[in-house]
């Protein structure tokens, strides 16, 4: 695999630094010797602990991309595993 540099940044917004509410916003990314995915999730700030979910969500996904896709997978079936590992996804979320 090339070597790529791979960054990620979150900033918390105005009202939210003026209102002392946490950055819910995360990004996460990893790689292996097939493939580098990244995934972004805006947390929701009317929720609790959103922070922490976007978070967690993030970085499942991540995982799950690289357990389950290989740089041979075309797009139809990188999609179709997606949608087909839904269920597994919502429910770790959930």
């Amino acid at each position: 695999m090339k070597d790529y540099l791979v960054c990620g940044y979150s900033a918390i917004g105005k009202s939210h630094a003026d209102n002392g509410i946490l950055c819910q916003d995360n990004c996460y990314y990893d790689s292996n010797d097939n493939i580098v995915v990244a995934a972004i999730a805006d947390g929701l700030s009317s929720s609790r602990f959103s922070d922490v979910a976007s978070q967690k969500a993030v970085e499942f996904v991540v995982k799950f991309c690289l357990k389950n896709i290989t740089k041979q997978d075309s797009e139809d079936k990188i999609i179709a595993i997606l949608k087909n590992e839904n269920e597994e996804i919502k429910n770790y979320l959930i």
